[in-house]
């Protein structure tokens, strides 16, 4: 493990991928081509199977030092799409570490400023521009991350909290019902607490027996809930995207909740059962005097209407959310993206692109074909620093690179002027800016106007 990726064109699989290429033979020492170059790798490991917990899903590790970039990392900005981390000894002040961290990056970085743009970098910040370096523990990426390009898919905490309130209000609802449906059939316990108060037994033990019973009941409905969750789990699964496995409920933390449930619903729930039907007197039962329970409790009645405010409290918060999700797929975002799909990794055909392009439109179902650098409002760290001719501000501004079929393909509406045409020579130097670049360069009227990068 320690010397399996030192090596250039060193590669690790794992087993499913290994038995994918390799079958029953031996992967270790042989090559594997990767890369549209068909560059050969040769296996210097195998890797057990992934743990689904952590956000290192990759199913393929190559050696770092085979890339080009591997020879440039004391050449600040020029590795900017890489993922670092860093170990540090055991007791180190993590405070302390980042202030140094940032300090010492900055100080490389004003010079790869000055350097092309002629500025320190504390000019480049007061025009609007940022450089902010955050370190952030390994365990929270996956829940408190504040990046928007994580290796992989990210949770959200604040979802895990709407859940586990909903969770909860749901639990105290069915808590509630209880609560109302055993008081109201006290009465029909009256005889059997009259009869054993007669007998000798006290109230304390007739208390324990009734908080017996529910917490039993309790541990009834939570073994039925556990066997629907796992017939249910790979249809959760599909729908939420997420894998929980099966495994997940002998967790630690799991386990210890599951055991914690029916007993904190048995002593919130029962406690006050428990005490009104064991409050019967044996003499009053034996006279028939004690009160019939009926929908004028004022407990109960005080239980229901609590009951309704929080289901109501929770349809409105479905409903809001509901409107929310369907704005969010329905509102305009500039382009069309119905029935538009994306092929990725075009790069790769290089000059062959468009014999490709030509031949997909020979289908007839496909309408029209377009090749751009990245996907409409996906950044993907294409920013380059762009200013208006005869000025020296500078703007960070994210860029991309279309084809003359884009805007007939994505539909895209233009304010002014036209869009680009198909020929290269002419289009060479041309570029089309949206509404807030316009703002940022203070352009009320674009006509005649440069930019430069």
């Amino acid at each position: 493990p320690k010397t399996a990726l030192l090596e250039p064109n060193s590669i690790i699989l794992e087993k499913e991928v290994a038995l994918k290429y390799f079958g029953d033979e031996n992967p270790m020492g042989k090559s594997i081509l990767l890369h549209s170059k068909k560059d050969p790798y040769v296996v210097t490991g195998i890797l057990d199977e992934i743990p689904k917990n952590t956000h290192l899903q990759s199913k393929i590790y190559a050696s770092f030092c085979t890339l080009p970039i591997s020879k440039q990392l004391d050449k600040w900005g020029s590795f900017d799409n890489t993922y670092t981390y860093i170990v540090t000894k055991k007791g180190t002040n993590i405070e302390d570490f980042e202030v140094k961290f940032d300090t010492s990056i900055r100080k490389y970085e004003d010079a790869m400023i000055q350097k092309a743009m002629g500025i320190s970098l504390v000019e480049f910040e007061s025009q609007g521009n940022l450089f902010i370096h955050k370190l952030q523990p390994l365990k929270d990426i996956h829940l408190n991350s504040i990046y928007s390009e994580e290796l992989s898919t990210y949770g959200n905490k604040r979802f895990l909290f709407i859940f586990g309130i909903t969770g909860i209000l749901i639990l105290i609802i069915a808590g509630f019902n209880f609560v109302n449906l055993t008081t109201s059939r006290a009465s029909l316990r009256a005889k059997e607490i009259g009869i054993k108060k007669i007998i000798g037994s006290t109230r304390k033990s007739i208390i324990l027996q009734v908080l017996l019973e529910i917490f039993l009941h309790s541990l009834i409905a939570l073994v039925i809930s556990i066997l629907i969750l796992l017939l249910i789990l790979p249809f959760l699964n599909n729908f939420s995207g997420i894998i929980i496995q099966p495994e997940f409920l002998l967790n630690p933390l799991t386990l210890l909740t599951i055991i914690f449930i029916p007993l904190i619903i048995t002593i919130l729930a029962g406690s006050y059962p428990a005490f009104l039907i064991t409050a019967f007197k044996p003499v009053d039962v034996i006279k028939r005097k004690f009160k019939e329970g009926n929908s004028k409790s004022l407990t109960r009645g005080g239980l229901v209407t609590l009951q309704f405010v929080v289901f109501i409290g929770l349809v409105f918060c479905t409903l809001i959310i509901r409107r929310q999700i369907n704005y969010l797929h329905q509102q305009n975002p500039g382009f069309e993206k119905e029935n538009v799909l994306v092929v990725e990794n075009m790069g790769y055909l290089d000059k062959n692109r468009n014999s490709f392009k030509m031949e997909m439109l020979k289908n007839p179902t496909v309408l029209s074909a377009s090749y751009s650098s990245l996907l409409p409002s996906v950044e993907d760290n294409a920013g380059n620093i762009f200013c208006e001719k005869g000025n020296d501000i500078n703007h960070l501004m994210n860029r991309m690179e279309v084809d003359g079929d884009f805007q007939k393909t994505l539909k895209v509406q233009l304010k002014d002027g036209r869009f680009f045409t198909d020929n290269v020579a002419s289009e060479k130097d041309n570029a089309i800016i949206n509404e807030e670049a316009a703002k940022l360069l203070g352009w009320s009227d674009c006509n005649e106007k440069y930019i430069h990068d």
